[in-house]
């Protein structure tokens, strides 16, 4: 019994560290050269669309009939929250996955380089508000923030933190023309 505990406490104590050495990565990383802004997180829009694509050069990200909750500042939209049948392909990884989410970040006015949607209408659903929130208060926190503020990327950055069937939670940072990977699941960049 007490090897059991002694083993959870072992793994609360890393996990924890593991999240404050992100915080003070990210915090170092971007708070210094990234404006921050509040988010409208009171009643973000949210829609259904048939498709949903995020591509760049490294990454490609499609679901199909999906729901999408918008994350907008006061710059315009600067994230997605997007859930449903999604397939996530970074080639450079060797990554080839389903995922059932993922928060995309971007700088507002890049929102047309990255973003395909087709069919996308504006829905009411309560619900997948309360369940993207839910969400977004740990996954959000892992890119382009300050607390529940959003941290704006510079031109040409982007995060996507994924949801892979065989990953876990993952984390692709683009940063001043370098990736980062970091695996939640094993607590460990990639």
């Amino acid at each position: 019994m007490y090897s059991n505990y002694h083993i959870t406490e072992n793994n609360m104590k890393s996990t924890l560290l593991t999240h404050l050495l992100l915080i003070v990565f990210f915090s170092l990383g971007y708070a210094q050269e990234h404006r921050q802004e509040s988010v409208e997180w009171t009643n973000p829009k949210v829609y259904k669309a048939k498709s949903f694509l995020f591509e760049t050069d490294s990454i490609r990200y499609e679901s199909k009939n999906c729901k999408i909750l918008e994350i907008k500042t006061i710059s315009g939209v600067t994230g997605y929250y997007v859930a449903g049948e999604g397939t996530i392909k970074i080639d450079s990884k060797g990554i080839s996955d389903k995922s059932g989410s993922s928060l995309f970040r971007f700088n507002p006015t890049e929102v047309a380089n990255y973003i395909k949607t087709e069919n996308m209408k504006e829905v009411t659903d309560d619900g997948f508000v309360s369940s993207s929130m839910a969400v977004l208060k740990s996954s959000f926190k892992h890119c382009y923030h300050s607390n529940m503020d959003a941290l704006i990327p510079e031109s040409g950055d982007y995060g996507i933190n994924f949801f892979s069937v065989k990953l876990g939670e993952v984390l692709v940072s683009y940063y001043n023309k370098e990736f980062l990977y970091y695996n939640f699941k094993i607590r460990s960049k990639m």
